[in-house]
C-alpha cells in the first residue's frame, strides 16, 4: 500500500490538484465510495462516516498527499481513507481501495483489466504517467494504477 501511496502523490503532483475540463463519463458528476450502503464523499465530515460506519481496524500518520506535513490515514477492511482539517473539521481527502472485494460504485474492482475499465469509464481520461489512468469530474478524481493491463490500485481523491 506505501508503493500505492507514492504513486499516488506523484500523480498529484504531476497532474496538479485544480480541476480541467471534465474528462469523465458525461452521466457522473461525482466519484465517490459506496460501502455498506453508506456514500463516502470526498469533503464530507469524517466524523459522519465514524458514526455510521463504525470503528476503523487501525490509524497510522504518513506524510500529506495534498498539503505539507501530516495526513491521518484510517483502515477500514477493504479501503482507506485519508483526511485533512479544514477549520478545524476532519474531513475525507481520498479513499483507496486495498481489497479485491470492494467495487468502485460502477462495479470495477482491484484485478480488472485495463479494457474492462475503458469499457465502463469510457476514454475521456489523462495518463501522465505510464499505468496510471485519471478520470475527472467536478471537484473528484478516480485514478486507476495498472500494472501489465490489470489494476492493482484505485483511489479517489479530491480536487
Amino acid at each position: 500500500m506505501k508503493k500505492l501511496f507514492i504513486i499516488f502523490l506523484l500523480t498529484i503532483t504531476i497532474t496538479g490538484c485544480n480541476p480541467k475540463t471534465s474528462n469523465s463519463m458525461s452521466n457522473i458528476s461525482e466519484y465517490y465510495l459506496t460501502y455498506d450502503s453508506v456514500d463516502i464523499k470526498l469533503g464530507t465530515f469524517f466524523s459522519n462516516i465514524i458514526a455510521t460506519l463504525g470503528q476503523y481496524n487501525n490509524v497510522r500518520e504518513e506524510e500529506s498527499s495534498q498539503s505539507e506535513g501530516t495526513s491521518s490515514i484510517y483502515e477500514f477492511d477493504s479501503f482507506e481513507i485519508e483526511t485533512y482539517f479544514d477549520n478545524n473539521i476532519e474531513k475525507v481527502y481520498s479513499i483507496a481501495i486495498t481489497s479485491d472485494e470492494q467495487l468502485t460504485n460502477e462495479g470495477i474492482k482491484i484485478g480488472d483489466n485495463i479494457e474492462t475499465m475503458k469499457n465502463i469509464y469510457g476514454l475521456n481520461y489523462t495518463n501522465p504517467i505510464e499505468n496510471i489512468f485519471i478520470y475527472e469530474t467536478g471537484n473528484s478524481n478516480i485514478s486507476f494504477i495498472t500494472e501489465n493491463d490489470i489494476i492493482i490500485g484505485i483511489i479517489y481523491y479530491l480536487v
